[in-house]
Formats: structure tokens, C-alpha cells, sequence
């Protein structure tokens, strides 16, 4: 069934119809004509228009231009001039410093739904081809309308917006049609399978009743074995700079999930499940008067944003991503979604209400009206139009993950005093840790070369390469356990990449520079990591100190037991760095 998902409407001025008969040309002196498209937002335009074709142009506020096959609403598309003639095409194209116009609404170019053949009012010409016609009264009550819907189709037509309530059938949703508000012009966004489409220039909406509603979404229920099952479910941890994030974009990549299909979230102290899942929050909006009124409505989190998007989207894979998920208090902001991590496998499915859920569904579901009504598309959300409504989804539905949806979460070890996860929080998760070291073969390739240059990278002032320091103190993290004399150990390590070398003009390869190296790192481990008894890396009990001597002699801030240690680390890595090629 052909569902009508918006509506654009546009009463037509005198103007606008002199100008489509060339009664009277632009301003502007040329021969082009269009209708203008005023007192309508270019983001609800765009947000309408997303399913033509867009083109960029000359426009200063780099706005695109967009083309649209518009069908005639009550004739059924045929092979040839209702697919291939240009009468069929309308083009968007905005004017610099203004709004949006219809373009090229000549005679002879003009949308043929627009056109006296089908209907459209012409005005009367005399004996010598002059017009006599009152154009005023022609346009008082029409209005062109073009409507859009979920099969990806745009329809254009005409209405003496006089009759179109007898006409039209009773569509409260459109009633914005039979109004005088704001000159009758804007666009009207439906909610998801409520109206639908019937081929009919005299009734061309049909409103669906609650019960019709769910009649239609219960024939769209079918076997979840369409959604990809390729998900994933994965916490990644190590030492602040091993690489977690950065393996998760790999990850992502070997996945083929784009950017735009990836929510990222940053869990924190003051995180809530409210603004993890969404909540219900007051937004100004007018009423059929024109007067303010406060409207309360559901305003989605990210969870729910991603989820729907991957319930309505079978066969494309997304992503979570969370990072630093044990700084925030991760029990409370899943809640109940706790629930939804234990995922089917390959040897057990779970029905409901006639749907067989598969490999990579959640094994349980949970209700929670607020996000099953913004899957179902009830919710608009603020200048936008409601996403499609599931296929797989009814009002009655209990939430799930589907099997195209993957989550990661990062975690860094040295956090431990922030926020613990327990373990059965932790046992819905494959859990990765991300090695601390530098790994080189001999391949050419780009993620060695990387590895490479931050390795090898000279720390400014020192005569020793960031690869051999991180090794040497790492292995000084470890190895020191002796009591109190050192406050952590493994979770304390620095990671390869906890500051990035760069390139600096004059100087060869890629630099630590020494403001970092002082500021980051040392202040890192003076500060947490030796805090007890700095002595044993350190020459002085100040890191001011430190900072100051090392502008004269920046070797004489290391004890020499470390200074040996990171010349050992030096020789060990120039060996291997033989094996390799360094560009």
C-alpha cells in the first residue's frame, strides 16, 4: 500500500499566474519564469526533498538545487513521456540571498499537471489574443499541491482549495490545507502508514483508522532472517593511548558501517538513562490560533535514535559506540536495557506475535512505550519528518536489539576508581584488550608506517625516540611491585599513542616536542603514576623542578637506572627497525 508521507502547498498569487501564462514577465526582464516558495523553512524544503536528486550550484549560502520526477496524480506511470518528458521533472532551486523557487514554469515547460489538458484554469483570450480573463478571481482558490510517499514518489496536482473539504474526504491531518494560516503554503509531514495514497484527483487521501493502522503493519510482519546478523557486542580496554578507539574505527570499516550509521556517546558522572534513552520534554508550538501553547513530548536519546534507524533499515549495519563507559555509572543509564544484551546465537530463536527473532536479536525484550511510539514513527521529531515505521515493529512490540546493530565500548583500566562494572554486566560483552606495545613487520603497508613513525619519533631535546622511553618505563611500571613504593602498576602504563608525534618544520621525521613530552607526560608521571616516591624515575621531589632543569639538560630528570633502561629499549628497537621500512 502507497502511503502519503508529506504534503507541499502553495496557493498561487495573481503573480505567480501571470507569470505562468507570460501575462506579465519577472522583474528581472527575462524570460524564465517560477513560482516562488516563500514562507517555508529551506530545512522542512530539504527534509522534504529528500528523495530527489541534488545538485550543488552558485549559490553563496551553498544551498543545493534538487529535480524531482513528479508523477500526475490519477494516471498511472507509463513507459515514455510520463517518465522521460521533461514536463514531468520540477526543479528547486534557491535564489541567492532568498528563498527556494520552482523553476521554468513557462507555457511550454510547465509540470503538465499544471497544464489546461488536465484541467488546469487557463484565462480567456479575445479576437485579437488578448487576455480578458479576471486572473484574480481564476487564482483565489487554487493552490498546487505536490505529495510524497513512502514508495519514494512525488505526485503533482492541483485543487480549488474552495471544495477540497467536500472533495478530499475528511483527512484531519490536512487540515492545514483548508486554512488561511500563513497564506496557505507550507508542508505537511504525516505520521507513518496513517493516510494513504489513493490514485484519485477528486479523493486522493484516504485516513486510516487505528484499527486499519495495525491491520497494515501486522501484513508487513515477516521473518527477521532479512536483517544482517553480523553483530557484534564488544567492550575494548587497556591503558589510556593503547589504540582503543582506534580499533574501533578499524573495526567499523572492516564492518562496512559508515560514519553516518555510527551514534557515538561519551558516558560520564552525571549520565543519566534519561539521556541515554530520551525523555519527555516541553516544546513551544502554536495552536490552530496562532497563540503559543506548551506541548510535551518525547525527545529521543541517542540509544533510541540508533535504534530505530537499524529496526528500519534491515540490511544496513550500525553501530554504538561508547566511550569511557566505565566513567559513567553504566547500571543505571542501561536500566531495564540491561535486559537486551544477552543476544540470541546461532542455535536458538525466539517468536512473538508471529515474528521469529534469530542470530544477533536480543533474547528478551522489554517494554517501554516511549521508544516503541518513536520506532513507530508516532513521534515527530522538532523541523523533521518521522522516520519510516518498521517493517518487523507494531504499537504492541516489546524492544529488542536487532541483529544489524553492533555495540562497542571503550574502557580504560586506569579509571578502575570511577565507576566499576560488575560481572554480569561485564559477561553480555566480548571483552578485547588492546596490547601496549609497538608491533612492526615487514610489510609496506599504511598502519605499519604509522607505527613506525610514532616509534621512532625523537622526543625534542632528548637524544632517545619515544618507543624506547614508553618501553622502558612501561617495563618499570610492571616489574617495580614492591608495596607502597609505587601507586598501580599494569593499569598505570603509558599507552603508544598517549601523545601523537608531528611533523615540524625544519626538522626531520615526526617529533615529541618537548612542551608535550614535559606538560603530558612527565606531569602524568610524576603526578599519578610515582606520586609515592618519584625518586625512582625522577632526580628531584618537584615537578617544577624537573620542568626547569630539563630546559638546560633534559637527560638529568631521569635517575640513571631509567636512563640505562631506555638506551637498552633503544638498542632492541633499532634492531628490529631494520626489518622494516620507514618512509
Amino acid at each position: 500500500m502507497e502511503f502519503v508521507e508529506a504534503v507541499f502547498y502553495r496557493k498561487l498569487t495573481e503573480s505567480d499566474f501571470k507569470k505562468m501564462y507570460k501575462i506579465e514577465k519577472p522583474a528581472s526582464g527575462g524570460g524564465q519564469t517560477y513560482i516562488e516558495v516563500t514562507g517555508i523553512k529551506d530545512s522542512e524544503l530539504s527534509n522534504f526533498l529528500s528523495y530527489a536528486e541534488k545538485f550543488e550550484n552558485s549559490d553563496p549560502d551553498r544551498r543545493l538545487s534538487y529535480r524531482i520526477h513528479a508523477y500526475l496524480l490519477g494516471k498511472e506511470p507509463k513507459t515514455g513521456e510520463n517518465l522521460e518528458n521533461e514536463n514531468f521533472f520540477l526543479f528547486f532551486n534557491p535564489r541567492h540571498n532568498r528563498n527556494y523557487c520552482i523553476t521554468n514554469q513557462t507555457p511550454e515547460k510547465r509540470h503538465s499537471a499544471w497544464n489546461e489538458i488536465n484541467g488546469f484554469p487557463f484565462p480567456k483570450k479575445d479576437t485579437n489574443g488578448n487576455y480578458v480573463s479576471d486572473v484574480l478571481d481564476i487564482v483565489k482558490n487554487l493552490t498546487i499541491i505536490i505529495i510524497r510517499t513512502n514508495y519514494q514518489k512525488y505526485y503533482a496536482t492541483f485543487v480549488d482549495s474552495e471544495i477540497m473539504p467536500e472533495s478530499w474526504g475528511d483527512v484531519p491531518l490536512l487540515n492545514s490545507l483548508f486554512s488561511t494560516e500563513n497564506d496557505r503554503r507550507g508542508i505537511i509531514f504525516l505520521p507513518n502508514e496513517t493516510v494513504s495514497l489513493i490514485q484519485d484527483n477528486n479523493c486522493p487521501f484516504k485516513q486510516l483508522k487505528d484499527g486499519e493502522i495495525q491491520s497494515v503493519i501486522s501484513e508487513k510482519l515477516h521473518n527477521t532472517a532479512s536483517y544482517n546478523d553480523n553483530c557484534t557486542q564488544t567492550i575494548l580496554y587497556g591503558v589510556p593511548g593503547s589504540g582503543k578507539s582506534y580499533t574501533i574505527k578499524n573495526i567499523l570499516s572492516e564492518k562496512s558501517i559508515s560514519s553516518e550509521n555510527v551514534v557515538r556517546v561519551v558516558f560520564h558522572p552525571e549520565y543519566t538513562n534519561s539521556d541515554f534513552i530520551g525523555q519527555i520534554l516541553p516544546r513551544l508550538k502554536k495552536d490552530d490560533n496562532g497563540d503559543n501553547l506548551i506541548d510535551y513530548q518525547f525527545t529521543a536519546g541517542p540509544f533510541t535514535k540508533i535504534l530505530r534507524e537499524a529496526y528500519c533499515n534491515p540490511t544496513t549495519n550500525y553501530a554504538l559506540v561508547i566511550e569511557e563507559i566505565n566513567r559513567g555509572n553504566a547500571a543505571a543509564i542501561f536500566g531495564e536495557l540491561f535486559q537486551l544484551l544477552d543476544r540470541l546465537d546461532e542455535d536458538c530463536t525466539e517468536s512473538y506475535n508471529g515474528v521469529t527473532y534469530t542470530k544477533g536479536w536480543s533474547a528478551y525484550g522489554v517494554h517501554n512505550d516511549c521508544i516503541n511510539s518513536f520506532i513507530c514513527g508516532l513521534y515527530d521529531e522538532e523541523g523533521g519528518n518521522p522516520k519510516k515505521t518498521c517493517i518487523h515493529f507494531d504499537s504492541n512490540s516489546a524492544i529488542r536489539l536487532p541483529s544489524n546493530l553492533s555495540l562497542f565500548a571503550t574502557m580504560n583500566t586506569s579509571d578502575q576508581n570511577v565507576f566499576s562494572l560488575d560481572n554480569a554486566f561485564k559477561r553480555r560483552w566480548d571483552l578485547k584488550l588492546i596490547p601496549n606495545k609497538f608491533v612492526f613487520d615487514s610489510a609496506d603497508t599504511k598502519e605499519n608506517q604509522k607505527q613506525l613513525a610514532q616509534c621512532f619519533a625523537n622526543i625534542e631535546g632528548f637524544d632517545f625516540t619515544w618507543g624506547a622511553f614508553v618501553n622502558a618505563i612501561n617495563r618499570k611500571i610492571i616489574n617495580e611491585q614492591s608495596g607502597d613504593d609505587i601507586s598501580s602498576f599494569e593499569d598505570k602504563q603509558i599507552g603508544m599513542w598517549f601523545v601523537k608525534a608531528i611533523s615540524k618544520d625544519g626538522v626531520e621525521g615526526k617529533i615529541i616536542t618537548k612542551e608535550t613530552f614535559l606538560h603530558k607526560v612527565i606531569e602524568y608521571l610524576f603526578d599519578d603514576v610515582f606520586k609515592l616516591e618519584p625518586t625512582q624515575v625522577f632526580t628531584k621531589l618537584s615537578l617544577a623542578e624537573l620542568i626547569e632543569i630539563a630546559e638546560e639538560n633534559p637527560r638529568a630528570i631521569f635517575v640513571n637506572g631509567i636512563i640505562a633502561s631506555i638506551e637498552s629499549e633503544q638498542l632492541v628497537l633499532d634492531a628490529q627497525k631494520g626489518t622494516a621500512k620507514l618512509d
